[in-house]
């Protein structure tokens, strides 16, 4: 599987990746990364050209839309972007906000206090099958 992680903060991009790797994913699983839109859309970009598309995009919502920019709701337009340009990549949204979108393949409420784990494999998984 080949997924790419838009996420700006390295702790929870790092959290994400070891939950991937450390699970039924690990042996057939790449994972990239971009910490703002305008690189997360240059990385599908480039991978679609390659003919080797990303599986799944996980997303964070709040993130730059471009590097040194301001944290804007940036997983909302990349969702935007996905859908205007065709490009049919399933996408979770893992966010320390609850949200929900009906979109994409479902929402992750990361928080010490969820088992924010179980439900991205649970999302991975529908992906993967």
């Amino acid at each position: 599987m080949y997924i790419l992680i838009v996420e700006d903060e390295p702790f929870k991009y790092h959290s994400i990746r070891r939950v991937l790797q450390n699970h039924r994913f690990s042996s057939e699983l790449s994972i990239d990364r971009a910490d703002n839109l305008e690189d997360g859309i240059g990385h599908i970009r480039t991978q679609l050209d390659a003919l080797k598309p990303y599986d799944l995009v996980i997303t964070d919502m709040w993130y730059p839309e471009e590097s040194g920019g301001k944290e804007e709701r940036s997983g909302e337009k990349l969702i935007e972007k996905l859908k205007e340009y065709g490009w049919h990549i399933p996408v979770i949204l893992c966010s320390s906000v609850n949200y929900s979108h009906p979109d994409i393949v479902g929402c992750v409420f990361y928080s010490e206090n969820e088992n924010w784990e179980a439900k991205l494999l649970e999302l991975v998984g529908k992906v993967g099958n």
